[in-house]
Formats: structure tokens, C-alpha cells, sequence
């Protein structure tokens, strides 16, 4: 025996001495054993006649030449040559084993037969006896298997589809239906039962065999019934003349899916449909029964009654009606109806990639479920991210043309300027580039993978996005519906750092608790939400404008009057924004340090040109390359242009673009931020006493604008909540009308009447240039003491005007409009110098926190409003058509429930707060619905600014019809974030103490729940038919789940998933959207969906306890959630290992078999 080799003796002596085993070669041979040569001495050559037996690789030797002799020993025939030499002196043919390796260094064993024939035996079984022949052999037998497999193609049905582009069409009724069961199964030798699952093939046209469908294992039985069924398609290229395979395995290893086959029959589809309940036996190879197969077969045909019906979702009854027919000699009246689900538009322009899986299922009342499971693709996946960076990429532009505007700043604050500029430059390359690739990747695909976590070009778009949908129907109850859920992982900034230091939840905490937090109190934010006010305003007051000046070209009188009222109140807000201190400041900080402009142009007289052109210029000149700055042509912005009849002037979308409107130039000498004010308050004053002359109410006094200043802040929070629909009120208190109310002085107005009867005291920028500051100090004195003049009876502005004499309106109103436009230009130019003043006098490492603040933040927003419009949208396309009209009337708005499974351990720490806050972030956003047009896609519009968005959603006619105003199509969400961690790494931080704010969180949560549930619990819906069905089991208040919940949060229980579950039952009762998250939305979001879906067939639907767990199993296994596994990591594995399943909570651990992969 060779050295080192363990081996039982009385096991070979036993394996050799069985007269039963059947050797590859028996009989004598003369074995001679020769060792290596070592030391002085040579040790002599040992022959023996001995009776050898090869079992394998395995060569035995017997003491004696004996046939049953003792065995001696056994050689092991492995990494050894045979070499053949002559017959020798003794009359034997000697051939020689040798080994040549680590152990043996050229080790060698003679053994010889008695004749050549015999020695030709041998040398042929110990060449096949080779454990590397019998593997070479193997691989050939394989090759052999493929090609046969080959030329028998037999592929997934998935795989068969995607080069085809076939896909599945919600839409499309199907062929038929088919449900299995099995009975009297054999069992193996040992009389173990089979754990019986069925494989489904067609044969399509081009005969090649497609494995079409895969049924559950159901484990140790003869009779498994199968809950999940099978859907027949035409789009598939089936028809009645396809052949169906239907083969019975046994699943005899479930951790490595091993199975082998028990039998199969065949059966020509067409024969489904017609036979409604059939049985046939299964047969082996050898064509022995070893069981038998029930087909129950389920055929669609368009009911005669509804024929050319088109329901949709949002309908009372969600689902169209086909019928079974059983015989074709039955007539209609007797055939069986059942039911498929109407997904209408929703599946054709919001669906894409659609997987299904439909079960059959039976309640505690022997009623039959029919459940039909939905997975797909959002189409605004990569389109939302698109929409926001669009509008990042403006607000880049805008910071850089802000701190361009002020000139170039003289030492030591050149330095600032210079780096704040590099600073927003290289925030514009980076949406930019995020820009490009995003909208390249959305002509590839609809969904991010989640192995594409980590690529920084697409970290803007939600990872592994997915609506889940069940829908589910009991014929004897009389009861439906849909059950969506939206599956995305968790909104984190992948690629950036902060992942174990508790992501934007930590960065905001630290930014508040800094010396300058950012915040309402700080003067950099508050500059900035001024401004964005007055952009927001500014549009505002030129919509109304537009829209007062259409009715004064038709002559109408009635509506103008409101309209004037609501212009009055947003100047009012206008001139309340910032503080005139906090801009004089800024202004004279300009004066003081900016670089005179003929100072700047010596420099450029000089030879070096290049050289010496300073870093602001190179900085302009290269934004100026890159398209940065948009062209200064502002013809449509000049106050003064003769295109009156195209309102250019009042064109919203052309000022925000227009440069001069936005902007003062280097050069430009600012106007006094007093008189900027005054130029508004006498536009305005000129222009509503008008509007009154107009509409009858000669004599009116003026209005005022300006009483008590009030905060900036509290004004800026109230637009932009006006704004987002959360308040009706009015910006300002104070009545339109008012005896009390300041007019113009009466010399003053007759200057003002003269020149085209509007107040016209705003300078162009050249004008401000040449005139000196007594100038603008006696134009501030007049208009003061015009403001300041007492109240009369009469108005100065219309004394003398005949409305018999007016003829042409809109002429009477253009000049003042012209100048109130003029005048807010002025406000916002004002406002961004100041704000670009105390950008550049912020703290280098605050700003630095600040951009990396915003940048974190941008990302994880623009995940979580992506998944939020497409909850959206399915809400508003399958709800009741009553309860969202409710809500949205009511000012309440749906509540958005997002369920986390993340761990406050490692790296999802920073993921858990990158989500809070990204959460926290959609109260912010006002949504507006609008009516669909048919002709287009119905594609959601995001505008606005980071302080105030608005996105517009449209919505089928059927639902818009039924909104009684324009105030009941804004609305707000209300989100709200529960976060249990489930896996191995949540028992550490429990053990450690890390999940206390997540508790906190839960709790502010909670709170905000409870709030939202007692507004809704003051609505009254209409009653339901399903509300009246007796059998359907009572549900509970949503007062004691309230309770309930609230007995959760302050319980110490480990792993308190029952507070996930009780929160999913209490949003499903308030009619909420539901978003489930963890890191990739593959493995635990899994897990908790369909855990999800079997409660709700539980609690609604009667689904016995006993079935719960199998078909949870079933749903896990052969659901939708596996094929997501294989879209995201091409394997058809939850990543889980033993250890972790272990850990996992109960009701969230997969079946045997489906679990092991190790990415994520």
C-alpha cells in the first residue's frame, strides 16, 4: 500500500470476498516489487505468485496464487504509467505500474502473465480502471447528452421570449386556464413518499419543447393537489393543436434541486379547452403507470352579455367577465362564469415587463380563490430622475449666474468668489453627466438591477423598482379587488460616503448642531428661500396679469375684479420678503469691494491679453463656451417692446430664462431697494384702480399695500405652503377695500397720468450708471410722500377718464402692467445680489457641509419621489373613483406607508437615515391632477424649485369629471416610515443598543399616523356591496388596530414585525399606497410582500390557517418574487445562507431550495 493512505482492512477483505461482486478482471500474476536504492546497501527484489482481482481502481493481491486465498494487500491504480517490456528469461510478459509523483518519487511495481493474451487483459482493465479515464469518459457522455438535448430543445419559456420580444399583454383573454392534481403516486423502494412537483412543456411550431410552466413541491404525498396554475396564451404561439407535456418528478433533495422523474403524459391543448375535467395516467420510461393526473381546465370566451364592455379599475365592478364553456353541446345558459381582472390602461401605460403567476386556492367555507399575481416594471423609472435633474441643472446655473452678476470681488474675498464658482461649476458636470446617462440607459431598460447599486452614472435611479399586484376573486363571497404594493430598494446614495455613520439623518443633525446651522435662522438659507419666493410670486402675479388682460380684450368685466384681489395679495407678500436692511447691507458690501470696471479694462488693453485675464473672466468665458449662460436676448423681457399684442412681456416661461430679467450685469449700478418697493406699491396702485374704473367702481380710493412688516421667514413659509395646497388662507389680512387706504398725491398723479397713465420710477441700468445718488434720493422722497399722503375720497388715477370713452381696455392696462413688471424684475435682482453677498461671506467648511448635504440628498429624493409617483399613479388609476374623490376634496389627501426592513448595523445605518429623511422631504411636494389627453402618454411633469415642487399627474376623465373644483385636484401626501430590522445583523444591534432611533422614529411616526387616521375617521364613504355580504369575517376597527399598534411601539420585543403587519392592515383600511424597501427590494422585500398578500387572503378572503404556510411557500418558491431574483442577479436564489434564515423571524424564512445566493 502507499504511504499515507487510510483505509479499513476488514472493509476491503469484506469487498472482496462477496462471491456476489462481479471483478473488472481476475487470476495470477507474478508481482515483483523493486524500491528505490538508498544507503550502502540494496535490498533484493521480492517476486510472488499471487491471485489479484481488479474491483475499479482498486488492484487486490492474495498471499497465495490460491482463487480464495487471504488478501494480502491492495494497490491503488492512480497517477501511475504502464510500461510494457519482452518476455523475459522465466517465460513471463512483465509490465510495469510506476509512479512518478510527491509521495512516490519514482516508485515502480513489475508485475508479469504467463502469456501475451493475458498481459494484453490486463494492460486494457487497468486503463479503463483509471479514475481520470472514467472522468474523461463522463465529460464525453455529457457532450454526447447535450447534443441530444440539442437537437430536443428544451428552454425556458422566458428565455424562448426575450429575443422574440414577446411579452406579456395584460389585456389579451387567454386560452384557457389549467389547475392539476395528482393522485395514487408510487412510492420508491424504501416505501418513502414522493415529494411530487409537475413540469409543463409545449411544443411549439418549429417543434421545439419549451418548458412552459413549474408547479410547487408539495412534500410526502401520493395525492398532491397544486395551487399554482397554469395560463395558456396565444401571443405565445399556442393554439388548440399544440402538444402539452405534463411530467411528474420527485423532489428528492430540496437545498440542491435534486429530482428525478416519475412519469409524463401528453395532450393536445385544444383538449383542455373543450374537456372541462379529465384524467390521465402518467407513465415511466418503460411505460409502466405509476399514477395518475386530473386536469381541471378553465376556456375563455367573451360573454355574450358584456361582450364589447370596457371596464376599467377605477370601477365599481374591477374585473370583465368571460365564460367557461363546459361541452359544446351544453348551451350558454348553463356554462360556469368566471372572472379575469380588468387592468385596462394601467397595464398599457404604466406596466412594462410584466411577470404573472395565478393560484388556485380554497377557503375555510370551501369556496375557491382565484388569485392572479402581478410583477412589473415602472415606465417612470428613469423618467422622474430626468424630470428632477433637469431642474438641479437650472438651479446650478442660476447660483453661478448670481455670483457672475456681482463682478469681480477684490482680495480677500476673490478667493470665496473663485472657489463658489468651482464649487456650483463642478455640481452642474455632475447633474449634467447624471443627465446624459440617465436618459441613455432609459432607451435599454425600465429598471435599475440591484448589482448596478454601486454605478455612480444611474445612483439617481430607484434601485430595483417593481410594482407587485395581487388581485383576488371569490365567486361565492361576490368578492374582488386589487392589492398593489411598490417594491424599490432603499434610497441611499450608494456611492457616496457616510454609509456607517448614519447617512443624511446624522449629516442633518450635525448641520443643525454646527455654529451656523442650516436652517430657518440661518441667513445663507433664508437669503435663498427669499428668492425662490419671489421667482414663484413674480410668475404668479405675470399669470394673473395675463389673464386679467384676456378679459380686458374681450371686454369682461365680471372675474377681473377677483383676479385684481389676488394680484394685490401676492405683491403684498412680495414686499414683505426680505428685510431692506439685510439688502443695503449687501449692496453697499458690492460697492465697497468690487473691482472698478476701469481698472478691469486696462487690464485687458495690455499685451498678454491671456495671461493676465483674471480667474472671474476665464471662469465667465469658459461658462460662456459650455452654454452655462443663456444668450442675453430679452425682447420678450423688455418692459418697453412694441409686440404688445403677443404679450411677450407677460410671457412667464420666456422672463424666467431672460437674463436682464433675472440678473443685473457686472457693470450695472443696483437700483435702492426703497424705490424698488415704491416702483411695485405705485404700479400695483395704478393698475387695480383701473381694473375698478373698469368694472363700474369709478371713485374708488387706492389701494395699499404695505402696512406693519412682518417677519420674512413666516411670509416665506406661508407661500410655499400656499403653494403645496396646505393652507387656503390668504397671504395677508388686510381688507382690499379699505377707506383708510394711502392714495397719490394730487401733482404727482397728474405726472404720472401724463406718461401713459402708470407709474414709471424704475431706471434702466445705463440710466443708473450716469445719475447720481441725489437723483434717486429726491425720486425716493417724492414717491414716499406721494405713499404717505392722506386718503381721499376721489382717485387720482382714474379722475378725468370717461369708461364711454375707453375703448380698447387692454391699452389702458399694458402700461402698468408693463411697469409692475419691470419693478418685480428689480425685487429679484436685488434679492439674488444679496443673495450672492452672503454666499460668498459663508464659512468655507459650511458651504462645503452644505453641497455635500444637498448633494446626498438630491439622490435619495429623487429615488423616493420616483417611487411615490408610481404608487401614485396606481392609486389614482385602480382606487375607487369615490374614495379618492373624498380625499382629495376633503384637503386630506392619501397616506403613503413605507415599510423598512433595514438593520441600524454597519453600512444600512446609513441607509436607515438616508431614508428618513429622503421620507421626511415628500411632505414638501404638492401634486396637481390634470385630465389625461388619450393621444398622449400619460407622463407626470415635475416643476418648480428644491423649495417648492409641483408634480402633475394626469388622471382619466371619469375621475377628473367628478372633482368640483381646481382646488380639489391639489393635494399633499402623507408619508409615514416604520423600519424593523429581520436578519441576523438586526439581533446584533439589539444586542448592542443601536436601535433606539429607529424606536424614536417609529414613535414620531406613529404619532403622525394617528393624527391622519382621526381626519380620516371624520370622512363618511359610501357603502359597498361587499360591506352587506354576511359571510364575508368582520374586520376590526381601525380604533383597536390604533391601540394595538400603539401597545407595539412600547413593548421591547425582538424583531416586532407584528408592528409591520399591523401597520400594512391599518393603510390598507385608510386606503393608502404601500412601498416596501430593504437594501436591493429582493430577499427580505420578498419575503414581506408576499407575506403581505397571504394576510390579505387570509383576513378577506377566508384562507384557512392550515394552507397559510404552503402557500406562502408556494408564492415564494414559484412566484413572481423568484423571477425577480433572476432579473436582478441571474440567479434564481434569494441571497440567504443557513445561518441567516435562521435568524429571520418565522413567517419571513423562504422554503428549502430557494435560497443561497451570496450577491445581493
Amino acid at each position: 500500500m502507499p504511504n499515507g493512505l487510510v483505509f479499513n482492512g476488514q472493509e476491503l477483505a469484506a469487498l472482496t470476498g462477496q462471491q456476489m461482486n462481479i471483478f473488472n478482471r481476475e487470476g495470477i500474476l507474478v508481482i515483483t516489487n523493486k524500491l528505490k536504492q538508498d544507503g550502502f546497501f540494496k535490498r533484493p527484489e521480492v517476486t510472488q505468485e499471487s491471485w489479484c482481482r481488479l474491483i475499479d481502481n482498486l488492484l487486490f493481491y492474495s498471499k497465495t496464487s490460491e482463487q480464495w486465498s487471504e488478501i494480502k494487500g491492495v494497490i491503488v491504480l492512480e497517477r501511475c504509467s504502464i510500461r510494457t517490456t519482452p518476455q523475459n528469461e522465466h517465460g513471463h510478459w512483465p509490465f510495469h505500474l510506476v509512479w512518478n509523483d510527491e509521495m512516490r518519487p519514482m516508485h515502480w511495481l513489475q508485475l508479469a502473465t504467463f502469456t501475451e493474451c493475458d498481459r494484453l487483459g490486463w494492460l486494457e482493465a487497468i486503463q479503463l480502471a483509471s479514475h481520470d479515464y472514467l472522468k474523461s469518459h463522463a465529460q464525453v457522455l455529457k457532450t454526447r447528452l447535450k447534443n441530444i438535448v440539442k437537437i430536443h430543445s428544451n428552454v425556458d419559456v422566458h428565455l424562448w421570449k426575450l429575443p422574440r420580444g414577446l411579452f406579456i399583454d395584460l389585456n389579451e383573454v387567454p386560452l384557457c386556464e389549467l389547475s392539476l392534481s395528482c393522485d395514487n403516486l408510487l412510492c420508491d423502494n424504501y416505501e418513502r413518499y414522493p415529494n411530487p412537483f409537475l413540469v409543463i412543456h409545449v411544443k411549439v411550431n418549429s417543434g421545439t419543447w419549451i418548458q412552459y410552466a413549474v408547479t410547487e413541491a408539495v412534500e410526502s404525498t401520493r395525492h398532491p393537489r397544486f395551487v399554482k396554475t397554469v395560463m395558456f396564451r396565444k401571443s405565445d404561439g399556442l393554439d388548440g393543436e399544440t402538444i402539452v407535456r405534463i411530467t411528474a418528478k420527485d423532489m428528492t433533495e430540496f437545498v440542491s434541486n435534486t429530482s428525478v422523474t416519475l412519469g409524463s403524459t401528453t395532450v393536445l391543448l385544444g383538449t383542455i379547452q373543450v374537456t372541462q375535467r379529465f384524467r390521465v395516467a402518467l407513465k415511466n420510461c418503460d411505460r409502466r403507470t405509476i399514477g395518475f393526473l386530473t386536469l381541471n381546465g378553465w376556456s375563455f370566451e367573451t360573454s355574450h352579455k358584456e361582450e364589447g364592455s370596457s371596464l376599467e379599475p377605477n370601477d365599481v365592478t374591477p374585473w370583465r367577465v368571460y365564460c367557461h364553456r363546459r361541452s359544446q353541446s351544453l348551451p350558454i345558459t348553463l356554462n360556469i362564469k368566471i372572472k379575469l381582472p380588468s387592468h385596462s390602461d394601467v397595464a398599457d401605460y404604466l406596466f412594462n415587463n410584466v411577470c404573472q403567476s395565478t393560484y388556485r386556492l380554497q377557503s375555510d367555507l370551501g369556496c375557491e380563490i382565484t388569485v392572479h399575481e402581478l410583477m412589473a416594471e415602472s415606465k417612470f423609472c428613469y423618467y422622474c430622475p430626468q424630470e428632477l435633474l433637469d431642474i438641479w441643472i437650472q438651479h446650478e446655473k442660476e447660483m453661478l449666474q448670481e455670483v457672475l452678476c456681482m463682478g469681480e470681488m477684490e482680495l480677500p474675498w476673490k478667493a470665496n468668489q473663485m472657489e463658489l464658482l468651482n464649487k456650483h461649476y463642478n455640481l452642474y458636470k455632475y447633474y449634467n453627466k447624471a443627465l446624459e446617462s440617465t436618459i441613455m440607459k432609459a432607451h435599454k431598460s425600465t429598471f435599475k438591477k440591484s448589482s448596478r447599486k454601486d454605478d455612480p452614472f444611474v445612483e439617481f435611479i430607484p434601485v430595483n423598482l417593481h410594482v407587485q399586484r395581487m388581485w383576488a376573486h371569490d365567486y361565492n363571497l361576490n368578492k374582488s379587488g386589487y392589492y398593489d404594493t411598490i417594491t424599490v430598494g432603499a434610497f441611499t446614495a450608494h456611492c457616496q460616503k457616510a454609509g456607517k455613520e448614519g447617512g443624511l439623518f446624522q449629516m442633518v443633525q450635525q448641520a443643525k448642531n454646527s455654529s451656523a446651522p442650516i436652517s430657518t435662522s440661518n441667513p445663507v438659507q433664508m437669503a435663498n428661500d427669499a428668492v425662490q419666493a419671489i421667482k414663484q410670486l413674480r410668475g404668479e402675479v405675470v399669470d394673473t396679469m395675463s389673464e386679467l388682460l384676456s378679459l380686458a380684450k374681450s371686454r369682461q368685466s365680471e372675474g377681473m375684479m377677483p383676479l385684481a384681489e389676488q394680484m394685490i395679495t401676492k405683491t403684498r407678500a412680495l414686499l414683505s420678503l426680505w428685510d431692506s436692511g439685510l439688502v443695503e447691507e449687501a449692496l453697499c458690501f458690492i460697492d465697497a469691494h468690487k473691482v472698478s470696471s476701469a481698472f478691469a479694462e486696462s487690464d485687458e488693453s495690455t499685451l498678454e491679453n491671456v495671461k493676465m485675464m483674471s480667474m472671474l473672466k476665464r471662469m465667465n468665458l469658459q461658462l460662456n463656451l459650455s452654454d452655462l449662460i443663456s444668450p442675453d436676448i430679452d425682447d420678450f423681457a423688455t418692459p418697453s417692446t412694441p409686440c404688445d399684442d403677443h404679450l411677450q412681456f407677460l410671457d412667464a416661461q420666456a422672463m424666467s430664462c431672460s437674463p436682464s430679467a433675472n440678473y443685473y450685469q457686472p457693470n450695472d449700478e443696483p437700483e435702492p431697494w426703497d424705490l424698488t418697493q415704491l416702483n411695485i406699491e405705485a404700479s400695483v396702485m395704478c393698475l387695480v384702480s383701473k381694473v375698478k374704473f373698469l368694472c363700474g367702481h369709478c371713485g374708488s380710493p387706492a389701494v395699499r399695500l404695505r402696512g406693519q412688516k412682518s417677519k420674512p421667514l413666516n411670509t416665506i413659509q406661508r407661500i410655499f405652503n400656499t403653494s403645496n395646497g396646505n393652507t387656503n388662507e390668504n397671504l395677508s389680512n388686510e381688507p382690499v377695500d379699505n377707506s383708510n387706504n394711502l392714495i397719490l398725491d394730487t401733482h404727482i398723479v397728474s405726472n404720472v397720468r401724463n406718461n401713459n397713465h402708470s407709474v414709471n420710477v424704475t431706471n434702466t441700468p445705463g440710466d443708473n450708471h450716469n445719475k447720481n445718488e441725489n437723483s434717486d434720493v429726491n425720486v425716493t422722497k417724492q414717491m414716499s410722500d406721494v405713499v404717505k399722503t392722506p386718503s381721499k375720497k376721489s382717485n387720482r388715477f382714474t379722475d378725468g377718464l370717461n369708461l364711454a370713452d375707453v375703448l380698447d381696455w387692454a391699452a389702458e392696462l399694458r402700461p402698468s402692467m408693463r411697469k409692475l413688471r419691470q419693478a418685480m424684475d428689480g425685487l429679484l435682482k436685488g434679492g439674488r445680489l444679496a443673495h450672492a453677498v452672503l454666499r460668498i461671506k459663508q464659512d468655507q467648511n459650511e458651504l462645503q457641509q452644505a453641497i455635500a448635504l444637498q448633494m446626498r440628498r438630491d439622490v435619495c429624493f429623487s429615488q423616493a419621489l420616483t417611487s411615490l409617483v408610481t404608487g401614485l399613479f396606481c392609486w389614482l388609476w385602480s382606487t375607487n373613483i369615490d374614495v379618492i374623490t373624498i380625499l382629495l376634496k376633503s384637503g386630506l389627501g392619501p397616506l403613503c406607508y413605507f415599510e423598512g426592513l433595514l438593520t441600524l448595523h454597519g453600512k444600512e445605518t446609513g441607509m436607515w437615515g438616508d431614508m428618513v429623511i429622503a421620507i421626511e422631504d415628500l411632505q414638501t411636494i404638492s401634486f396637481q391632477l390634470i385630465r389625461w389627453n388619450h393621444r398622449d402618454m400619460p407622463l407626470p411633469q415635475i416643476k418648480g424649485s428644491r423649495a417648492s415642487l409641483i408634480v402633475t399627474i394626469p388622471v382619466k376623465a371619469d375621475l377628473y369629471s367628478k372633482l368640483p373644483n381646481k382646488q380639489a385636484t391639489k393635494f399633499t401626501i402623507t408619508p409615514v416610515y416604520f423600519n424593523i430590522g429581520i436578519n441576523a445583523k438586526a439581533t446584533v444591534a439589539e444586542t448592542m443598543g443601536e436601535t433606539t432611533p429607529q424606536s424614536r422614529s417609529n414613535i414620531d411616526n406613529y404619532d403622525r399616523l394617528n393624527e391622519y387616521h382621526l381626519r380620516y375617521q371624520k370622512l363618511s364613504f359610501p357603502s359597498t356591496d361587499e360591506d352587506s355580504c354576511k359571510v364575508v369575517p368582520k374586520l376590526k376597527p381601525t380604533e383597536e388596530m390604533m391601540a394595538k399598534m400603539k401597545n407595539l411601539l412600547l413593548s421591547k420585543k425582538s424583531k416586532n414585525v407584528e408592528l409591520l403587519q399591523e401597520a400594512s392592515h391599518i393603510t390598507r383600511r385608510l386606503n393608502g399606497i404601500r412601498i416596501i424597501s430593504c437594501k436591493s427590494a429582493k430577499d427580505r422585500t420578498g419575503m414581506s410582500c408576499t407575506l403581505e398578500q397571504c394576510n390579505i387572503l387570509h383576513r378577506e378572503y377566508n384562507l384557512t390557517r392550515q394552507e397559510f404556510r404552503r402557500i406562502i411557500d408556494c408564492m415564494r418558491s414559484e412566484g413572481c418574487r423568484r423571477d425577480n431574483t433572476m432579473k436582478n442577479i441571474g440567479i434564481r436564489k434569494y441571497a440567504f445562507n443557513k445561518v441567516e434564515v435562521m435568524a429571520l423571524p418565522l413567517e419571513y424564512r423562504p422554503p428549502l431550495g430557494t435560497y443561497g445566493s451570496t450577491q445581493t
